[in-house]
């Protein structure tokens, strides 16, 4: 699959399956929850950098990629989870 039917650029329905191949497939490994965890951990730094450091470019890059990979994941997780596996993730050494 490539990063045409990944972006939508193929149609609709390559887009759904593209989707739909990401959510059966990424979302349940170890470094998609990695990927999750190092974007949740962009927006704590940006949520409490000093106010005087001032957002730069690559800041907001950095945020803005952090939001698909969170999107991403969250669009594409089972619905039904459970605690075993929401807790796990705190044990996870990230850096």
């Amino acid at each position: 699959m490539g990063a045409t039917a990944v972006t939508g650029r193929s149609g609709l329905a390559a887009a759904k399956s593209a989707l739909k191949a990401i959510s059966s497939s990424w979302v349940h490994t170890p470094p998609a929850r990695r990927c999750a965890l190092y974007a949740a951990r962009i927006f704590h730094l940006v949520l409490y950098r000093r106010f005087v450091d001032g957002v730069k470019p690559p800041t907001m890059l950095a945020l803005f990629q952090a939001s698909l990979v969170l999107g991403l994941y969250i669009f594409s997780m089972p619905e039904s989870s459970t605690d075993d596996e929401v807790f796990a993730l705190m044990g996870e050494n990230i850096d």
